[in-house]
């Protein structure tokens, strides 16, 4: 490598600087046009040198029948103004001018190459990319060119910046145009540094280090120049070459306004295309742990070990593996602002584990299954479990990442048997994933506790295809779940001020234990998984550190908040947490005034109701994420209970969907209690209204000794009960379409 200050006559002593074919198009504008003449003009005016800027070109050496040239690495924008306004320069002076400005064949040897391989032609000494190529030869050229308008209309800028100079130049001086035609052809007016690299020289990070300003210069950028040009120096036709780049890169990455933007937008330090090239270089086993301002170094050596089909052949695998990227990007960056999540849906599944885990170390692993099973969602969705299952479980568990690189590339390179002894080998077991799930990190940031949130909805969703508390419920019948929901401790971290009261419940009965013992054991059941829950934020932030009972219920801190019963809540929260709370309470009717009484004993929530939870949460859990049981993971995903299709029901499941009319009509009764509302029948048929389910109440005789025997005043009262362990006769059970009718007695007491 080479720097010095140059003149920008140094393009005289250059047989010719190349613009890679397929490079970005000019893209500088008025802004730019003006600040470099301003700067120019106030050289001319007041003396001594300006700097405008860095030129980096790469010498490429003679070849049999094919003359030697520089490489345009960085600079295209600032070589091409300067010639533009050169040109311009000269274009303004009469005949005479012209002459005396070509005379010491600086103007020519700057814009102009002469060699026999051109067979005698004049050939520009810039020569542009594809883009550009056309406009800028026919105003170097001085061509018959098309009016003005036709250029702006086709937003030619090279053109647009040569005409701008054209009429900017007539509101100045002839003796101030002539010295700035003469400042630039001076020798010694360095008013640039020009960085000459060799072949073997990295240009990639040289210009890493230096543009600090400019828009940087990619891997993709420098594999896409490099990769073209060698197609030439193979002997492909122009024509060749073009339709190779079109249907290979520009039909794939630059095709449009949206696919430019999409591929060239930063993920990380890297843009998409540059993480696709390492994905590819990571697949063919081309690149391990090389750091990544290597990559250009390792196509480079590759591309120039490769005969022509083989050129052809990686190409077309980059191409493919971009496809798959573009219509999988949420697997592969965090592009995905879907805050909703699904569990039958495996592809995003995964995603969701990697970003929470902040693992990306597997993505070239998922471009190669996408591509292996293309077609085979069967496979592939095996495959994806098996990653999905060992990180979520090692993130749970705190195990280490640093082997993932390796990991990955050791999975691209095995048989299917292979792979699944890799995942047994770093899945963690059964039995640690269920210790990590009784000690959930506190720590809010880390992605072990926001992967424990992740689980619960998980949890949730996988209940409403296959608990029967669930199904057939309205309020749980979505299968997705937005984001909205924080974790809450039931009982609370700081459990010292309302939660004093609350027996502890050692699993060991806690015989011989100390004050110490009872809070440490406390202390470690509030990490169980078994005491989070999920809540709306706002409601999670008001319910605090609240006892139990004011959690469900609400209460009145700086102003009245609802507890967890009111709403609807997730069903990990109402059927785990509310409802066994309110099972205690029931609403007894008089027969005779038809006035309702509620009597009531409220459930607590200690560590023996913790461990409960935790277990029938991990148990779930364990149902989702298999220890490498594929089949059987896709099975538990896949599989729903759907009891409204069912033809005949059994006692349970009546008694099941019985039990959820019960609890609805509670919740009417409870409110016509206190609105001190007497009519119950009216209760009643707003109940049915609500359900949308037929609800016949059905009064039974209950003939006993002790009722006949019994004698008062008061009149008789009935309870509004139901029990699993009394079953539903079969008579009182009827089917009619679309609603069932579930019999419910009320039993004289």
């Amino acid at each position: 490598m080479r720097a010095n200050a140059e003149p920008f006559t140094f393009l005289d002593k250059e047989r010719q600087v190349r613009i890679p074919y397929f490079q970005r198009p000019y893209v500088w504008k008025l802004e730019h046009w003006d600040r470099l003449l301003s700067d120019l003009r106030d050289v001319c005016i007041n003396g001594g040198n300006t700097y405008l800027g860095t030129i980096i070109l790469q010498t490429v050496a003679s070849k049999p029948g094919k003359i030697g040239h520089s490489v345009v690495i960085d600079g295209q924008q600032r070589l091409t103004t300067l010639s533009l306004l050169l040109k311009a320069l000269h274009d303004s002076f009469d005949d005479t001018y012209k002459e005396r400005g070509r005379a010491s064949g600086r103007y020519n040897g700057c814009l102009f190459c002469m060699s026999e391989s051109f067979e005698g032609d004049v050939s520009v000494k810039i020569d542009h990319s594809k883009l550009d190529a056309q406009c800028y030869q026919a105003i170097i050229k001085s061509e018959a060119m098309p009016p003005k308008e036709d250029f702006i209309m086709a937003r030619s800028l090279i053109a647009q910046c040569y005409y701008h100079y054209e009429a900017e130049l007539t509101k100045i001086t002839f003796d101030e145009r002539w010295e700035l035609f003469k400042s630039l052809l001076n020798d010694y007016n360095e008013i640039m540094i020009v960085i000459r690299l060799s072949e073997e020289d990295n240009e990639q990070r040289i210009f890493d280090t230096m543009n600090t300003m400019g828009a940087r210069l990619s891997s993709a950028d420098t594999f896409k120049n490099y990769f073209f040009e060698k197609l030439f120096d193979d002997d492909f036709t122009r024509e060749e070459v073009e339709d190779l780049y079109e249907k290979n890169w520009e039909g794939v990455f630059a095709k449009d306004e949206e696919t430019i933007t999409f591929w060239r937008e930063p993920r990380g330090s890297r843009d998409r295309t540059e993480n696709l090239l390492r994905y590819t270089a990571t697949i063919r086993g081309d690149f391990t742990s090389q750091r990544l301002d290597k990559l250009p170094e390792i196509y480079k050596a590759l591309i120039d070990n490769m005969d022509k089909d083989a050129k052809i052949q990686l190409l077309e695998t980059i191409a493919s593996y971009a496809r798959i990227y573009k219509n999988n990007s949420m697997m592969f960056d965090n592009s995905n602002k879907n805050n909703f999540y699904s569990l039958g849906n495996y592809k995003k599944r995964l995603y969701r584990v990697a970003k929470i885990y902040g693992v990306s170390s597997f993505q070239p692993y998922i471009l190669y299954l996408e591509q292996l099973h293309a077609g085979d969602e069967i496979t592939l969705e095996k495959e994806f479990h098996k990653l999905e299952t060992m990180l979520l479980r090692r993130c749970v568990c705190k195990s280490g990442s640093s082997e993932y690189g390796r990991l990955a590339i050791k999975l691209i390179g095995s048989d299917p048997s292979q792979r699944d002894e890799l995942f047994e080998e770093y899945t963690p077991s059964d039995k640690e994933l269920e210790a990590a799930l009784k000690h959930v990190d506190e720590n809010h940031l880390s992605s072990a506790y926001n992967m424990v949130k992740f689980i619960l909805l998980m949890v949730e969703l996988y209940r409403r295809s296959h608990d029967v508390r669930y199904i057939g419920n309205r309020h749980y019948a979505m299968k997705s779940l937005e984001d909205k929901f924080t974790l809450e401790h039931i009982m609370p971290k700081s459990w010292g001020k309302y939660w004093e009261m609350v027996p502890v419940v050692p699993e060991c009965g806690g015989r011989g234990f100390t004050k110490e013992d009872y809070d440490n054991c406390r202390n470690a059941h509030i990490y169980q998984i078994g005491n989070l829950t999920l809540l709306e934020n706002a409601q999670n932030e008001a319910l605090s550190n609240y006892d139990f009972r004011t959690k469900i219920e609400g209460g009145v801190s700086f102003g009245p908040f609802e507890g967890m019963r009111s709403g609807i809540q997730l069903g990990i929260t109402w059927f785990d947490i509310v409802k066994p709370y309110m099972h205690g309470v029931k609403f007894v009717i008089n027969k005779g005034t038809k006035r309702i009484t509620k009597h009531e004993h409220r459930a607590t929530w200690d560590e023996e109701r913790i461990r409960e939870r935790t277990k029938s949460i991990t148990d779930d859990v364990l149902a989702i994420w298999p220890l490498n049981k594929v089949e059987d993971a896709a099975e538990a995903v896949d599989e729903e209970i759907v009891i409204c299709e069912a033809e005949v029901l059994s006692a349970d499941d009546v008694q099941w969907e019985a039990e959820v009319i019960t609890e609805a009509i509670n919740e009417k009764m409870e409110a016509a209690y206190e609105a001190h509302v007497p009519d119950v029948e009216e209760v009643q048929d707003e109940a049915e209204s609500t359900l949308e389910v037929g609800v016949e109440i059905m009064v039974e005789d209950v003939k006993s000794e002790m009722l006949e025997s019994e004698t008062t005043s008061a009149e008789p009262e009935t309870e509004l009960s139901l029990s699993r362990e009394e079953p539903l006769p079969e008579d009182n059970v009827e089917l009619v379409e679309p609603f069932r009718s579930i019999y419910i007695k009320i039993v004289e007491s």
